[in-house]
């Protein structure tokens, strides 16, 4: 078998149903299969979705463990020789199995990707502008680009050696806000050969149902124990240097975004792993911040420009905060 489209779903069958048919359109002259991984629907995705839906699909149970348990669990059922994720509210292009596939071969890559829109309910389509990159290195790519979860599509085996056989940060549900990262943080360190399709070839629902947080202090938090997990577990060797450099200029990113006076350490503890960057004059200036910092930082470094910009900034953590000091101390005890 060729390709397998794994769609993780949790009710929301209605959505779900459009981005069934979606695949079977794409998959249309392909030898290939749809995997729908049901976590924990209640009831059952089966007795929820129509007949049309139900027609030429696989239906994969478990019970509700999240995102990146369920995604686990459709790879691990997959028969075919590449696989694409797809979330359950979003749609493809008809040509983009063929498209993708074709140039992937070719190239004997190991990941293709492409361009993508938004859509909302009334189907109304707008591109997303993108050029095509030259990356360095597969870790330049999936820090740095984080393609769109339904973008890439991957060797079935270059993906079940990097999350299911050995990974390097084992799955916990304590990631599922930011799923796609630890996915990508996992690639990071395996060789690949990765081509672009300069197409749109997917397109992101626009929409307020089913998201898995809307708390951005959530989101820091699970990327933050993400962040800590992958350099305490990453071996510090020259093939992984790459990687461990594209997460420390991340982290700098990341500690420089946020507003003053967030509780407990969390500003502290994004700093600290950029202080563990191996070098950081290896890093380029341009992945820590756009053209004004980086003309300060040529006079003043990076470390001391972050600092000045900082203490100009107006935002306190009290005027954008979604949920109390409390709660953001009680996420950042774990792994402390």
């Amino acid at each position: 078998m060729e390709i397998s489209i794994v769609i993780p779903a949790h009710n929301r069958h209605i959505l779900l149903q459009e981005t069934i048919a979606s695949a079977k359109s794409a998959l249309e002259g392909q030898q290939g299969e749809i995997l729908v991984v049901d976590d924990g629907s209640t009831p059952i995705l089966e007795q929820q979705l129509d007949k049309n839906s139900l027609e030429n699909i696989s239906i994969v149970y478990q019970a509700n463990q999240g995102l990146i348990a369920a995604k686990n669990k459709g790879l691990s059922a997959a028969h075919g020789d590449y696989v694409l994720f797809l979330d359950s509210d979003d749609l493809i292009a008809k040509e983009k199995i063929g498209l993708q596939l074709s140039k992937q071969k070719e190239m004997l890559a190991d990941v293709s990707y492409s361009n993508y829109g938004y859509f909302n309910n009334s189907t109304i389509r707008s591109s997303e502008n993108s050029q095509p990159k030259k990356w360095k290195n597969p870790a330049e790519f999936y820090f740095y680009e984080q393609p769109s979860p339904h973008a890439p599509i991957y060797k079935t085996d270059y993906l079940k050696k990097a999350l299911l056989e050995n990974p390097l940060i084992p799955a916990e549900r304590v990631y599922d806000s930011v799923g796609e990262v630890w996915m990508y943080y996992n690639l990071s360190i395996h060789p690949a050969k990765i081509v672009y399709i300069d197409q749109v070839l997917s397109y992101v629902r626009k929409h307020g149902e089913g998201q898995l947080t809307d708390s951005w202090e959530r989101l820091s938090v699970a990327a933050l124990h993400l962040a800590e997990a992958f350099l305490e577990n990453c071996p510090k060797t020259k093939d992984t240097l790459p990687a461990r450099l594209a997460l420390c200029a991340c982290a700098f990113h990341t500690w420089r975004g946020l507003p003053k006076q967030c509780p407990g350490d969390l500003e502290q503890r994004w700093l600290v792993l950029w202080n563990q960057c191996p070098d950081k004059k290896a890093v380029e200036l341009k992945r820590l911040g756009g053209k004004n910092f980086q003309k300060l930082s040529k006079v003043f470094g990076p470390d001391f420009s972050a600092r000045i910009l900082k203490r100009l900034a107006k935002s306190t953590y009290q005027e954008i905060s979604t949920i109390s000091e409390a709660e953001v101390k009680q996420l950042l005890i774990r792994h402390k």
